[in-house]
């Protein structure tokens, strides 16, 4: 998805601008909205939803609207989530945990831009 349409349908974020917002898409065209003031309760919230509609979050595609963060990186790997991007950086730590664990990371999604910090082999760009 592009970043562009990232805030698309998310009510909350529509309305105040002011929430973090994490999208989890299990195919091209099923996603899940997981939206709340602290960024770490949106994994929580969209993970709980996909497990609620028996989705598959082993194949999942994370997107999430803060800083990848250990604590961020961590629930994605807790989750088996495989791919997790960011529109901004991700820390030290972060990084050390998505190699150690297999997470492919991208950070500063931004138009047709991107940094795959790890394990980009997940990642197929197209011309």
């Amino acid at each position: 998805t592009e970043m562009s349409q990232f805030y698309t349908e998310c009510p909350l974020y529509e309305q105040t601008g002011c929430v973090h917002t994490a999208k989890l898409f299990t195919d091209e065209q099923t996603y899940f909205i997981g939206e709340d003031i602290a960024q770490h309760n949106t994994i929580d919230k969209v993970v709980g939803k996909a497990v609620l509609a028996g989705a598959d979050v082993k194949n999942a595609f994370l997107m999430v609207s803060g800083r990848l963060s250990s604590e961020m990186v961590a629930k994605a790997v807790m989750h088996q989530i495989p791919i997790l991007a960011s529109r901004t950086a991700s820390t030290c730590l972060g990084l050390m945990i998505a190699e150690k664990f297999g997470l492919t990371l991208i950070g500063f999604v931004r138009g047709d831009t991107m940094n795959i910090y790890r394990h980009p082999q997940r990642i197929v760009v197209e011309a």
